[in-house]
């Protein structure tokens, strides 16, 4: 039987990016690949993701951001899949499963402003058509999103002035803190700390 080589290839330019190779292949694997496989010939999967900033067409980066109104393009980048059997290599345009990508956010794109609210986005132009892309997970400096079409991506954000918190919020974490405090003194106390000093008088 043959082998699934799944793999990614990073470029250092382009936002980091995981994804879980496993699911990759069998994302991208037809009847016919699994056929291959049994015949013993070895399929090799690649994810690529690479900076699409000076590639893209300001055409294309209009219709990104017009999208979401008012939001800002932070980051362009590329994913792609190419898929190898018996070596012939193909490029893997959509998959019938929808794959699970964590992208970090660039360093750039964090927001430093206190005052300010930011809120992240991600768009993808494929076949030439601009799509938000939901649902989206932000934590954690990442934004984990899911997607069956590989073309180009964009990390996008809007920045909103921050509403001020309300003042009940801070109080109930203290009160917590104080009945832990509580606790933590009561076990340092029972530890016996003397007799060891004893011991070492000893010798």
């Amino acid at each position: 039987k043959g082998e699934v080589k799944p793999d990614i290839d990073q470029a250092e330019d382009a936002p980091k990016t995981d994804v879980d190779k496993e699911k990759v292949a069998d994302a991208v694997l037809t009847e016919e690949d699994k056929a291959a496989l049994a015949d013993g010939k070895d399929i090799s999967v690649k994810v690529k993701v690479a900076n699409a900033d000076e590639t893209t067409e300001e055409a294309v980066k209009e219709k990104i951001a017009a999208v979401i109104k008012g939001s800002t393009i932070g980051k362009l980048f590329d994913i792609t899949i190419e898929k190898t059997v018996d070596g012939v290599s193909t490029e893997v345009k959509e998959t019938k499963n929808a794959i699970q990508f964590t992208v970090a956010i660039p360093e750039s794109l964090v927001n430093t402003d206190a005052t300010k609210e930011r809120t992240y986005a991600i768009v993808r132009i494929h076949n030439g058509e601009a799509k938000e892309v939901t649902p989206i997970t932000v934590e954690n400096g990442t934004i984990t999103f899911s997607t069956s079409e590989f073309s180009t991506y964009a990390i996008v954000y809007t920045d909103a002035d921050k509403t001020p918190g309300t003042p009940s919020t801070p109080d109930t974490p203290s009160a917590d803190n104080g009945n832990n405090a509580g606790s933590t003194t009561g076990d340092a106390n029972t530890t016996p700390s003397s007799p060891s000093t004893g011991d070492m008088a000893m010798r």
